[in-house]
């Protein structure tokens, strides 16, 4: 019920969720608002926009605990990107 993601070799799992916002994150390229978040996920529960913030920090904070370095960015005043 949750997926795997690997940084640096190390698996990072995922809720069914968290992995669903990250994989709209990676399909996209480039910096999508919070609100845009909120629509392409919209099959999401907690797919609010500060539903969508508290996913983003959770997601961070795994994928960077492990990395080490900045994986998601937060472009302020715009949205988010997967730093590549």
């Amino acid at each position: 019920l949750s997926h795997r993601v690997a940084v640096d070799g190390t698996d990072v799992y995922l809720s069914a969720r968290e992995f669903q916002l990250l994989q709209v994150l990676l399909a996209e390229d480039r910096v999508v608002s919070a609100d845009e978040l909120a629509e392409l996920a919209s099959g999401l529960p907690e797919a609010s926009v500060q539903g969508i913030r508290v996913m983003i920090g959770r997601i961070r904070r795994k994928l960077e605990g492990r990395a080490g370095t900045t994986v998601l960015e937060t472009v302020r005043g715009v949205g988010y990107r997967i730093t590549r």
